[in-house]
């Protein structure tokens, strides 16, 4: 499932000890329903921690100012800060949609199907106008949902697990795959394919029950901003990371802007254009901002 939206990371939040209305946009429930808060971030997903929904790249952007968020068909309306962040209160549950008003555009986001006592953080990315839900990670009495891009493979990580978004996918035997509508196996599972996992969450991971491939589209491009940590290696193979992101890099990456790789060092910012690969990025372009 996708929506074209502007890039937002929303986390939505049902407190038990609130009645949250199943009414639908037409008609909202009070402003003790769910809160929504969350922030505007770059392409790539980005914002969560370890774990969570949305832990790959991703980086600040610049808000525009009088950026608002607004429950559609209701006047509960907050202005996004000058750091992407904001809290809209009066969420119902059931369908709703959210509609980002900025100067000369708008844009909507459908979240479907949100129930009492279920906490929901999306991840959303933004290419130019146009954006689109990148994770979509749900927890609540009935399990754990998650919506995301598969990170990382065996034999990166231990056998019948897998990343999305950041959280570990722990499967078993008893894990149900499919593809297309038709029964699918772990081993049709490809980095930078866009899987629908549910499950119940566990210490460390989500034991999955049911896996839906939702395409087999591995070819997809990321871009960053941000600053560099970590950085070992030479021009013939390098790495770093950015906002906690791994990115590599080797002689054939193409550094451009009139910027080269002796100019790359910690505490620069760089522009990183790349590709998934299995646990990290690898750059296959780059500039080095001069200050």
């Amino acid at each position: 499932m996708r929506r074209y939206v502007t890039a937002l990371a929303v986390a939505v939040v049902c407190s038990i000890a609130t009645a949250c209305s199943s009414n639908s946009p037409s008609s909202p429930s009070s402003l003790d329903g769910i809160s929504v808060s969350g922030s505007i971030v770059s392409p790539g997903g980005g914002g969560a921690s370890t774990n969570g929904a949305g832990s790959g790249p991703g980086t600040a952007v610049t808000i525009p100012a009088g950026l608002t968020i607004t429950v559609v068909g209701t006047n509960n309306t907050a202005v996004v800060s000058s750091n992407g962040s904001f809290t809209i209160n009066g969420v119902p549950a059931g369908n709703v949609q959210l509609r980002l008003n900025g100067p000369g555009w708008q844009s909507l986001i459908s979240l479907l199907e949100l129930q009492t006592g279920q906490v929901v953080t999306i991840t959303i990315t933004l290419d130019g106008t146009l954006a689109e839900l990148e994770t979509d990670l749900r927890r609540g009495p009935a399990g754990e949902q998650l919506e995301g891009r598969v990170e990382s493979l065996p034999p990166t990580t231990p056998a019948g697990t897998f990343i999305v978004s950041g959280r570990t996918v722990t499967t078993s035997n008893v894990t149900n795959f499919t593809l297309n509508g038709q029964a699918a196996t772990f081993d049709d599972l490809a980095v930078g394919q866009r899987v629908h996992v549910k499950g119940q969450p566990g210490p460390t991971s989500l034991l999955a029950t049911w896996v839906m491939i939702q395409n087999t589209n591995t070819d997809v491009g990321l871009n960053f901003n941000g600053i560099v940590t970590e950085f070992t290696g030479t021009s013939a193979a390098f790495q770093f990371r950015v906002d906690g992101q791994l990115i590599k890099g080797d002689n054939l990456t193409v550094f451009f802007g009139n910027s080269a790789f002796t100019e790359l060092a910690n505490g620069k910012r760089v522009e990183v254009k790349g590709a998934m690969k299995d646990g990290y990025v690898y750059a296959t372009r780059m500039k080095v901002n001069k200050n």
